[in-house]
């Protein structure tokens, strides 16, 4: 413990997967870490298990690609913890499988949409 002992931690897609790991290998090394993610229940249990393991966490609903939620959570930040020090743009998806001529345009935007401009409406209001 220790490595970033009192720094606050912004992760999404917390619910599961690497987001998961990521804010509790945070919490584990002393981050105060907010849990962000579509899945309620996978994010809120993700931020009650760092609790219950003795660290800080909390968690909020979040669109990474709705501009207005990033301003929320990080306002959730500064309010529930002091500020931002960390933040792990991790929430992604991958393109849908099967040839690119069955592919829409709407999925190819909404794929771009969550793993490209969610990274930079983070970094815009993470800093």
């Amino acid at each position: 413990m220790g490595r970033v002992e009192g720094k606050v931690a912004i992760v999404t897609g917390a619910a599961k997967g690497i987001g998961a790991a990521t804010a509790k290998a945070l919490a584990r090394e002393g981050a105060k870490v907010v849990c962000s993610d579509l899945d309620e229940a996978g994010g809120q249990a993700i931020a009650d298990e760092i609790a219950n393991d003795g660290g800080e966490a909390s968690f909020i609903r979040h669109d990474v690609v709705n501009e207005d939620e990033w301003e929320a959570v990080a306002k959730h930040a500064e309010d529930r913890f002091g500020g931002l020090h960390i933040l792990v743009n991790n929430a992604g998806i991958a393109p849908e499988g099967g040839p690119i001529e069955d592919k829409t345009l709407e999925s190819w935007r909404r794929t771009l949409a969550i793993d490209l401009d969610s990274v930079f409406l983070g970094c815009k209001h993470g800093i």
